[in-house]
Formats: C-alpha cells, structure tokens, sequence
C-alpha cells in the first residue's frame, strides 16, 4: 500500500469563495462514495481506493487494456466489490482481500458506463461500437436484462425504478424505460444533443446539451418543465446528494453551482482562470488547449466539494477539488 497525501496543496479561493485544492494524485478522476471514507480512482491503466481519512491508497489494480479504454470503475453499495472494465471483460475485486475475485466476458464496448444496483446486480453500458445496455448477475456473470438502441450518456434514477439513456447516433432522442418491467415509458426530443443526464431525487430527469441548455424533464408525462441555459455546450452535471444544487461543467472552463430545480446561478468557478493564476497552466496560449475539457465526476457525501478532472496538456489529466463556502 501507498501513503498519498490527497490535497497536498490549497491553492487559493476564487472569487465566490470556493477553495481550489491540487490533489497530486497519480490518477486522472477520482469519484467520491456514498461511503464517507472511500473514494475510487482511475486513469485509465489502473484503478484504485483510496482510503480518504488515512489520505491512503489502499487498492491498486492494473487493468488489461484494450485498443479501447474502459470507463470509469464503480463500488458496490456495500462497498464489498469494485468492478472495472476492458473492451471485452468485466473485472471484480474484493475490497476485503484485495484480490480479484471474478471475471467475464461482456459484449465488446459494452462496459464503458457502470453502476451497481444492489451487492448482486451491475448494470453496464456504453457508446459508438455498442448500442445496447444490460443488466448482469455479479455473482454468475449472466445477463439477467437488455436494453436495446441504448447508449451513453445515461442515467438510472435513485430509487432504481427507472433508466434513460440516448439512441444511437441521435443523441438528441432521450427515452426512459421502467428498469422493473422493461417497459418504455417516455420519449423526448430535444434541439441539440444531450451530453449528460442525471435523476433528481423526485424521479425528475435532468438533461444538459451540447448548445448549453440544461432541461428539467417531467419522465411519467413526458414533458420539459424548465429550461436555463449555461452559456457554453455542457461536459458534465451532477446533482448534490440532498438535490438541492446542481453542478455543471462547460466548455468554457466554468464550473457552475446552480440552485435545484429553481435554476439560480448561486457561484461559478473558471478553472482555467484559477489555474493560470497559480502556475499550474503556462503562461503561453499555444501550450495548452482552447479548453481544459473540465469534468465533474462526484460530489461528496456532505455536499461540500465537487472533485473535477481537467486536462492541464503537459501534465494530462489532474484531479481538482473545489471546496464550496458555507452556503
């Protein structure tokens, strides 16, 4: 095991009073847990826990990797199994032992996206060379459940009752099934195409696109309730674990913190501003991109940070932790 310190270095606060924090982990995302202690972590060759009380990375994995690399990893409600995937193979370890404790094939490009929904089931998907979404019995690796003409970005809602997911090469038609019966239960189209989507904990679905609007979705009526707009096409969202804020990345380097469902702008962070202001980006606009693809992969579990990886060009991709002020 290796001892990491995690945020090694607080590097200033913004001027809406977010702390932004340089982790210095050898890892390009980090996700935080519903656990409060774990946290998981991936760069694309390898995966890992990290224990976050200790500051201790506690599980490292090397994954076999294929001509395409796989997504990022998911933990197990209980935290007893930590799954990742290749091209063509799905892997589990024990978190107790450290040591892999099964392995199957999976339909090839089919494990991009994974969540658990219980100790006993994953559900696994993808985008591009796989257009469809399954349901997989951890302890068998047997298919329990397909879905067809689904692809990435994706979402199950809280309770588990409820998946959406866009079509293929129409990423602009988001349709919801009922996870239970298999049923479709709602469709919608929407002017631009959907890059991210996540459940509010009301059921509701919430849709950001490539245009930079953000959609709040009624799914049992099949209708759009509110519209607001970032001003730049959407990397990513993720809801606060009460759902009552909503943070969304865009393509302009800005990380927002939006009151939810209301749509206030409540405070924003640049990334590459605050990056170019301590050193971590060089002073030279031909060094880096026109923009740091900033991708917000989890809150904590007391709402109080947001972990965001951004792509700092000569150092790849880094994990940041912006530390929100007392709202």
């Amino acid at each position: 095991m290796r001892k990491i310190v995690l945020f090694s270095l607080v590097l200033g606060i913004s001027a809406f009073g977010v702390e932004v924090w340089r982790t210095n982990l050898p890892y390009a995302f980090l996700c935080f847990t519903p656990e409060p202690t774990k946290a998981l972590l991936w760069n694309g060759e390898r995966v890992g826990l990290l224990d976050l009380p200790e500051f201790q990375v506690v599980f490292e994995a090397h994954v076999p990797r294929a001509w395409q690399t796989f997504g990022l990893p998911a933990l197990s409600p209980a935290g007893f199994y930590l799954a990742a995937a290749t091209s063509d193979t799905i892997f589990f370890w024990d978190t107790k032992s450290r040591e892999l404790a099964m392995s199957y094939k999976i339909p090839n490009f089919c494990g991009r996206w994974l969540a658990f929904l219980d100790e006993q089931r994953l559900f696994l998907g993808s985008k591009y060379l796989c257009h469809e979404a399954y349901i997989m019995d951890v302890r068998t690796g047997e298919i329990l459940k397909t879905f067809s003409e689904a692809v990435f970005p994706m979402s199950i809602s809280l309770d588990g009752n409820f998946f959406a997911a866009a079509m293929p090469l129409a990423e602009e038609r988001i349709r919801v099934w009922n996870m239970v019966t298999g049923e479709l239960i709602s469709s919608f189209h929407f002017p631009e195409e959907i890059i991210s989507l996540v459940f509010d904990p009301a059921g509701n679905l919430v849709a950001g696109g490539s245009k930079g609007k953000i959609y709040i979705c009624d799914i049992l009526n099949g209708v759009v309730v509110r519209v607001f707009e970032q001003g730049s096409p959407i990397n990513s969202l993720a809801l606060s674990p009460d759902g009552q804020l909503l943070a969304v990345s865009s393509q302009d380097d800005r990380v927002v913190v939006w009151t939810f469902p209301d749509g206030e702008k409540l405070l924003e962070v640049n990334m590459q501003e605050e990056l170019l202001k301590f050193g971590i980006l060089p002073d030279w606009e031909w060094i880096w991109p026109k923009t740091l693809y900033v991708y917000i992969t989890s809150w904590s579990p007391d709402g109080r940070m947001i972990s965001v990886s951004c792509n700092t060009k000569s150092l790849g991709r880094e994990v940041f932790i912006l530390k929100l002020p007392e709202l």
